[in-house]
């Protein structure tokens, strides 16, 4: 209380001290003409203040049974008597709602409309609603903007004395009311705001953005490279082992998976069949194998590995290290699906690259990455191949998409495709919920709220929609 001055809180003190007075000797029943009450508010004076707060307190203990603590009362009168704007702090259980609500009344009396702008959209609604008694002692209206959908039950809200909501959702009817010209605060400026959880809008929500989204023109062009994208993303998993979590490739037989991960410029591999050929002289397959596979139906080729235990591959991957510059980690899965590592790279230098992989057996494996930033950009030139922009002629290889979408698709298709990653991983239930065919997003690491205001990107949305008809 070092920046309150000196008169403040000697008057302070003084009217806390008589409505104190009143309820130790049970006459604080006395003080209960609300309407003396409305005419006093405007005044600061110590007598007339004292006769609000009496009111105001009584009014508490009639609707939940006990009095505001000296704590309270101390704060509703720096409120009170402040000509600008106050910053308090009460511990947690201090009781901040029933402050607000004392205040928010005194404000109303005043003829002010009051918003009062919560942490989450479950508070507000609960403050709402266990003070709305209270408030109706006063005949003073009270409403919550979380739950409005649409722009008539939003006029009718800010129509109310007091509005409890949240940031983004008085934000996002402020921008209904300027820029879209939607009727929603009709006449109701901001004559008084009272921020619960100052803290939490500053500094946890203090880089949340609000925006009112719409529609944008062509963008069903996109849909088909946001297939694309996923499509290419859910042949990806995600494993877990003792102490590291990895991105898992798709399977593919043993030669064509190391063919795929090694560097063959240095070495004398230049084809998946090289690497058949050395499992053939290492004994791993038996001789004219090669001959066979390259031979035989492609399509015959899993057949043909299930010849090819688990054990054969694992063992090859340690051979393969006299033929390229590359040390092999070797894991399968045990019974819980957990990975298990079966060989380490023999080699413990960066500059030998360590390449990771999953035997499956029956011939079969797939490659592991750290993390799915390596994939991000590969995949991402991968599927800008298969595209080509009007105008130009026409190629049934690509799809096509109009040109003045170009500079858009090349300058975000790297991090849609880290949002795709990104949506593969969410679980539902837990990340976010489905309701009424919305997705809305759950603020999972800090309070658990569903988000019923808030909606990802179109991009990101649409490929949360492909992740869970996939699931």
């Amino acid at each position: 209380m070092n920046d309150i001055d000196e008169e403040t809180l000697n008057k302070s003190q003084k009217i806390v001290a008589h409505v104190t007075e009143l309820i130790e000797k049970e006459e604080i029943k006395k003080h209960n003409d609300i309407k003396k009450a409305k005419q006093l508010s405007n005044s600061t004076e110590t007598a007339d203040l004292q006769e609000v707060l009496a009111v105001l307190c009584n009014a508490v203990h009639d609707e939940k049974k006990y009095y505001p603590r000296a704590t309270q009362m101390i704060s509703w009168c720096l409120l009170a008597l402040s000509n600008t704007g106050k910053l308090l702090e009460m511990g947690t259980g201090e009781g901040k709602s029933c402050v607000i609500a004392m205040f928010a009344a005194l404000r109303v009396f005043r003829d002010e409309k009051v918003d009062v702008v919560s942490s989450s959209s479950v508070l507000c609604q609960r403050d709402a609603a266990e003070w709305e008694n209270f408030y109706k002692k006063f005949v003073i209206t009270v409403d919550t903007n979380t739950n409005k959908t649409d722009d008539s039950s939003r006029k009718e809200c800010y129509k109310k004395d007091i509005v409890y909501g949240t940031i983004e959702t008085f934000a996002a009817d402020h921008l209904r009311q300027i820029f879209e010209m939607k009727d929603v605060r009709p006449d109701r400026s901001y004559q008084c705001i009272i921020i619960d959880e100052v803290d939490s809008l500053l500094l946890d929500q203090g880089v949340q953005l609000t925006y009112l989204s719409s529609p944008l023109v062509s963008m069903e062009h996109l849909n088909t490279i946001l297939a694309m994208i996923w499509g290419h993303v859910q042949q990806y998993g995600f494993l877990t082992s003792e102490h590291q979590t990895f991105v898992q490739g798709p399977p593919a037989s043993f030669f064509r998976a190391i063919f795929d991960s090694i560097n063959t410029e240095e070495s004398e591999i230049n084809d998946p069949l090289d690497i058949l050929h050395i499992a053939e002289e290492t004994n791993i397959v038996p001789q004219g194998f090669t001959d066979d596979i390259h031979k035989g139906d492609k399509n015959d080729i899993l057949n043909k590995l299930k010849i090819v235990s688990q054990d054969d591959v694992i063992n090859f991957l340690g051979e393969m290290e006299e033929y390229v510059p590359n040390g092999f980690t070797v894991y399968t899965l045990n019974e819980e699906g957990l990975l298990c590592p079966r060989k380490l790279s023999p080699y413990n230098t960066n500059q030998i690259p360590d390449l990771k992989f999953l035997v499956l057996g029956e011939g079969l494996c797939c490659p592991l990455y750290n993390s799915e930033e390596v994939l991000i950009k590969p995949i991402a030139e991968l599927i800008s191949e298969k595209i080509q922009y009007t105008p130009c002629t026409d190629n049934t290889d690509k799809i096509s998409i109009p040109g003045f979408l170009r500079n858009l698709i090349e300058t975000k298709m790297c991090l849609w495709v880290e949002n795709a990653f990104l949506a593969k991983q969410l679980k539902e239930g837990r990340d976010y919920v489905v309701e009424n065919e919305n997705i809305c997003p759950v603020d999972f690491r800090s309070t658990g709220i569903i988000e019923l205001n808030k909606k990802w990107g179109m991009v990101c949305s649409s490929l949360w929609r492909l992740s869970i008809k996939s699931n």
